[in-house]
C-alpha cells in the first residue's frame, strides 16, 4: 500500500498501481473522455469537408450524377481517413486501458498525438481536392505516418521500466508496436513511390491489412515460440 498526504496532514492509504489524480488535476478517465472528444471532432471535420454540389434544380437529374462522380476522390480521401483515425481511436483505448497511473510526460505526449489527429481533416481535404498532386499525397502520407509513431511512442513511453503500468504485457506491447509501426512504415515508403505515380503509391496502402495480419498471426506467434523454446532450454 502507498500512503498519500490528505490536506489535514494525514497519511492515506493508497492501492498500488492506483492512478494519481493530482497530477495536473486529472485522472486517466478524464484524460480518455477528452480524448475521445477530440477523436470525435476529427471524424465530424472530415464529414464537413464533404460539400453538396449545386446545380439547378430544373436540371438536378441530367447533371447530379456527374457531379457525384466528380466527388469520388474526396470519397475515397473521406473512407481512409476514417478508418486511419478509428484504427487510431481503438489504439488509444488499448494504451489506456493498459495504464495504471499517469504523469505529466503522459499528459504532454498525448496532446502531442491528439493534435496530429485532429489536424488530419486538413491532409484529408488537400488529398480530395488535388488527388493527382504529389505534394498533397506527401503531405497526407507524412501526417499519417507521424501520428502513428506518435502513438508508439505513447505507448513506449507508459511501459519502458514499468513507469504506468504494474506489468508489461508483452504480447500486447509486441502486437501493438509492430502493428502501428508497420503502419507509419507504408505511409513513408508510399512517398518515394508516388514520384512514380501517385495513384499507384496509394494502393500500397492497401498493404496495411496484410502485413498486420502477418505481423498478429505469424509473427508474433513464431517469436512467442521462439522465446517459449529459449524459457524450455534454460529450465
Amino acid at each position: 500500500m502507498q500512503k498519500k498526504r490528505s490536506e489535514g496532514g494525514l497519511e492515506e492509504q493508497q492501492e498500488p498501481g492506483a492512478d494519481n489524480p493530482d497530477v495536473g488535476g486529472l485522472s486517466l478517465g478524464r484524460i480518455m473522455s477528452f480524448s475521445d472528444g477530440v477523436f470525435a471532432v476529427a471524424i465530424t471535420l472530415l464529414v464537413l469537408s464533404i460539400h453538396v454540389p449545386h446545380v439547378a434544380p430544373t436540371v438536378a437529374d441530367k447533371k447530379l450524377p456527374h457531379e457525384i462522380v466528380k466527388l469520388i476522390p474526396i470519397f475515397e480521401a473521406y473512407i481512409v481517413s476514417f478508418l486511419i483515425i478509428g484504427l487510431f481511436w481503438i489504439g488509444h483505448h488499448q494504451v489506456f486501458s493498459h495504464f495504471r497511473r499517469h504523469d505529466r510526460g503522459l499528459l504532454w505526449l498525448n496532446l502531442l498525438f491528439l493534435m496530429t489527429i485532429v489536424f488530419i481533416p486538413f491532409p484529408t481535404s488537400l488529398v480530395s481536392q488535388y488527388p493527382t498532386s504529389r505534394t498533397a499525397f506527401i503531405f497526407y502520407a507524412l501526417s499519417l505516418a507521424v501520428a502513428g509513431i506518435i502513438i508508439t511512442l505513447l505507448f513506449w513511453y507508459g511501459t519502458h521500466d514499468n513507469r504506468l503500468v504494474d506489468k508489461v504485457d508483452k504480447k500486447l506491447y509486441r502486437r501493438f508496436s509492430f502493428g502501428y509501426l508497420n503502419m507509419a512504415v507504408i505511409f513513408l515508403l508510399s512517398i518515394p513511390l508516388s514520384f512514380a505515380s501517385v495513384r499507384f503509391a496509394k494502393y500500397l496502402w492497401l498493404l496495411i491489412i496484410p502485413t498486420n495480419w502477418y505481423i498478429d498471426h505469424v509473427m508474433l506467434e513464431k517469436l512467442a515460440q521462439r522465446h517459449s523454446a529459449s524459457s524450455g532450454d534454460d529450465g
